[in-house]
């Protein structure tokens, strides 16, 4: 089934291990959600994020590729103003000439017989006006926040687009969606079975979204490596430290009202240098392949003569194999790693090497989805990653 587990924090709860939980499955409109023990291929447990930032109960939505419809987590309101607008176009009317023509013989004897061509040629003007479109738009303002609940898929509805921020919170928007707001996903008290989830003031609870979970935005568009082999993890300069010993594959950030932090944002050269470049408060930093087979890739400040700063990408080649990889100037792809040495939470992500090319997942990035038949819509082929 498409979709994974959203744990609560395991860098700083880790003998606890909780799951969202669909309270009542199948789930239905107004359905809460709650903590409960993980359990393995769970549908009342298994989360989509999808690319207009909203999180949906995976079974519930259609089986396309991308996946509409269905359950999404959302911010509950009481004494809401609801306003609803609505904006009627009227093309204007186009007019098409068509020109038509044939062809005709005749004879006529003038003491000899002769035949003679000639050409009719018809004029045609046409005058059509498309239908009006009408666009209705519904907004909500003032109300207070009463919780959190499973309701119908509203993609780009305020209370439904959720940001996963550098904490681990799952942050709201404001209802103008122009910002973030102050208000994340909570389960109200403690990490305890049975708790319910709610909305309420950041900074109590933060959360772990399996890799299968999926990246939502991130990508291309928003200037972020997401790793094929652990989709839903993308290329992260670790703790914001640009001398960090080694680099992570953490969880994609979103924010559907702004670009996200620069440790996940990368600009490629390809016309000029080909340096894979973060644009830091330090200033450009650029990624260091290593001396040997299997080290770290590190962040340094951007050289252009510097030959180890050098990557060549490859789009769609043709050959799965070598599609949507980098590669250094010694013919090593940017590669996952196995996680640094560190005994805190660091150990949970995968690091970022330079290994020898094999085709592998781990080895791409930004990858599209395959075509997937059956039942199983959007999935992306994986290695195994968290």
């Amino acid at each position: 089934m498409l979709g994974g587990q959203i744990h609560n924090d395991l860098r700083t709860s880790s003998s606890t291990n909780l799951c969202w939980t669909a309270a009542a499955y199948p789930a239905t409109a107004g359905t809460a959600v709650k903590l409960a023990t993980c359990t393995a291929s769970n549908p009342a447990q298994t989360w989509s994020y999808r690319t207009d930032y909203s999180i949906v109960l995976s079974a519930t939505q259609s089986a396309t590729s991308p996946g509409t419809g269905g359950l999404c987590i959302n911010t509950d309101l009481t004494g809401a103003t609801t306003t609803t607008s609505t904006v009627t176009i009227t093309p204007a009317p186009t007019t098409s000439t068509y020109y038509s023509s044939s062809t005709y013989t005749y004879t006529y004897n003038n003491g000899n017989t002769n035949v003679k061509t000639g050409t009719y040629t018809t004029t045609l003007t046409t005058t059509v006006t498309p239908p009006a479109t009408t666009t209705t738009t519904t907004g909500v303002s003032g109300g207070s926040i009463t919780g959190l609940s499973l309701q119908p898929c509203q993609s780009g509805a305020w209370s439904q687009l959720w940001a996963y921020d550098d904490a681990g919170d799952f942050r709201g928007t404001n209802q103008t969606k122009t910002s973030l707001s102050n208000q994340c996903i909570s389960s109200g008290g403690s990490y305890a079975v049975g708790a319910q989830l709610t909305v309420q003031t950041c900074g109590w609870f933060t959360w772990t979204p399996e890799a299968s979970v999926g990246a939502g935005a991130a990508g291309p568009l928003t200037s972020q490596l997401v790793n094929y082999g652990e989709y839903g993890r993308c290329l992260d300069v670790t703790e914001w430290n640009l001398g960090a010993a080694w680099l992570i594959s953490y969880p994609c950030k979103q924010d559907p009202t702004s670009a996200v932090g620069w440790n996940q944002r990368w600009t490629y050269d390809s016309a000029g240098t080909r340096q894979l470049i973060t644009n830091s408060s330090s200033g450009a930093y650029c990624l260091t392949t290593p001396t040997s087979a299997g080290g770290y890739v590190l962040t340094r400040a951007c050289d252009s003569t510097r030959a180890d700063q050098r990557w060549t990408r490859l789009g769609d080649t043709g050959n799965r194999s070598t599609s949507y990889t980098y590669v250094d100037g010694s013919g090593r792809c940017l590669s996952l790693g196995p996680p640094g040495p560190a005994a805190n939470y660091l150990s949970a992500w995968s690091s970022i090497t330079a290994d020898a090319c094999d085709g592998s997942y781990r080895q791409k990035w930004n990858a599209p989805p395959l075509p997937i038949s059956g039942n199983l819509a959007g999935e992306r082929e994986t290695t195994g990653g968290r």
